[in-house]
């Protein structure tokens, strides 16, 4: 096949234009790969320029990068022998691209453009993330024989589920949540969670992915996914499931690792145990909250995303919940009186700083402290009769300070205007 030949990551057909004829769609350009590879120091479109390599997977690497404003990117390049291996995974990558620029909630990593390099690599451009994957999290657990605090576990399940809340509306279901595709990014501080890698998502109606095809992991495979059917949002939910099992326990429910297929037979007929066993002093609600998500039929799960999330919500603790009832409610719940107030305030009140005591051998009697009258200065002169002040000028307007010489602040960092990277842009 010519090295300038292109394809359509739609229907699939071959074409030397830039947009197909059957539907529309860019094609993009079929990889030459004798050619060499992105490295530090390369620069893309003429305005990104590649640092360092931060990541690497079975299909693609990232790479760290920086464009001309300064601000801070990772570049996904897809992987010379996963783009030689079937024209599908072309597609795969770029509907990855279409699907993650759709997405805008903040628990969901940002992808900001699609393009090709020259000799035909695949790339998308996304947010920088600072942090580690929930893998990474759960590895040092393991090092150190401890579990995760219950109500950090439940934290990083409302996060995911406001991601996949969004995406789910938008009709896509991820279908490989797992700990690897869960990021920890670090912001100050803290951190916020970040679903990652739509590479495999399903969009409602599509027919690229056929019924009796298995895609996804299969120690986060729900029993749908397994036995090749028809799936929507709630096969997220059940992976979600056993990401919180994990979280609470420690372990999946079924850790067979030496055998997919077995592992996958265990989803689709074996009844999955209590996490309490695991861990008794496991709330019941958070407990009986893991169990609906594992549930073998969809319809025994949470109806969607936004459900999930709110009752996972209710089992954080009281301290770690944020009260939902308006201020003047809480207060008219729980009256004080003046007295518990001013108790309250003296409680809070700084510390004062009083003078040190008296040495021993002052008296503090009346007598030792009694000034004689004798002693007291007289009285001061009555003072003089009231002399009129002279007559004041007018007043008069006093002028306005002058205008600040402090600039005006615009935005700072603008991103960059949307722009493709040697090709025409995804609709």
């Amino acid at each position: 096949m010519a090295a300038h030949e292109r394809q359509c990551p739609v229907c699939g057909s071959a074409t030397s234009a830039r947009a197909c004829a059957e539907d529309g769609a860019a094609t993009v350009r079929l990889l030459d790969c004798t050619a060499g590879e992105i490295r530090p120091g390369t620069v893309l479109d003429g305005r990104i320029a590649v640092g360092e390599l931060i990541g690497r997977g079975g299909f693609a690497k990232v790479w760290g990068a920086r464009d001309f404003s300064g601000t801070d990117l990772a570049i996904k390049v897809m992987s010379k022998a996963y783009v030689a291996a079937d024209i599908e995974n072309i597609r795969r990558f770029v509907r990855e691209a279409d699907i993650t620029s759709r997405l805008v909630h903040g628990n969901t990593i940002r992808v900001f453009d699609v393009g090709q390099t020259e000799d035909g690599q695949l790339l998308l451009v996304m947010e920088r993330l600072r942090g580690h994957a929930l893998t990474h999290r759960l590895r040092h657990l393991r090092h150190d024989k401890v579990l995760m605090a219950v109500d950090e576990a439940i934290q990083i399940g409302v996060q995911v589920l406001s991601s996949l809340t969004e995406a789910h509306g938008a009709g896509l279901v991820h279908r490989d949540l797992k700990p690897d595709n869960i990021f920890l990014h670090r912001v100050g501080k803290g951190q916020i969670v970040k679903v990652i890698d739509f590479g495999i998502a399903h969009r409602d109606g599509s027919e690229m992915t056929r019924v009796g095809q298995v895609l996804g992991t299969p120690a986060y495979m729900s029993p749908e996914q397994a036995r090749g059917a028809a799936i929507d949002g709630r096969a997220d939910l059940y992976s979600l499931g056993v990401i919180l099992f994990q979280l609470f326990t420690g372990r999946v429910p079924f850790p067979d690792e030496d055998n997919p297929l077995m592992t996958m037979m265990h989803h689709v007929m074996s009844p999955i145990p209590d996490p309490r066993a695991f861990r008794p002093e496991l709330g019941e609600a958070a407990a009986e909250l893991t169990m609906r998500a594992l549930a073998k039929e969809a319809e025994g799960r949470f109806e969607d995303a936004a459900t999930m999330r709110d009752a996972l919500r209710a089992c954080l603790a009281p301290a770690s919940a944020p009260s939902t009832a308006p201020r003047r409610e809480r207060d008219r719940r729980a009256p004080r009186s003046a007295a518990q107030v001013a108790a309250a305030r003296r409680r809070h009140a700084p510390p004062v700083d009083r003078p040190p005591p008296l040495p021993s051998s002052v008296k503090t009697t009346a007598e030792s402290v009694a000034v004689p009258v004798a002693a007291l200065p007289e009285a001061p002169p009555p003072l003089p009769a009231a002399v009129p002040l002279p007559a004041t000028a007018p007043s008069q307007a006093i002028p306005p300070p002058p205008p600040s010489r402090r600039p005006t602040l615009s935005r700072l960092n603008p991103p960059p205007p949307p722009a493709t990277l040697g090709g025409k842009a995804e609709p």
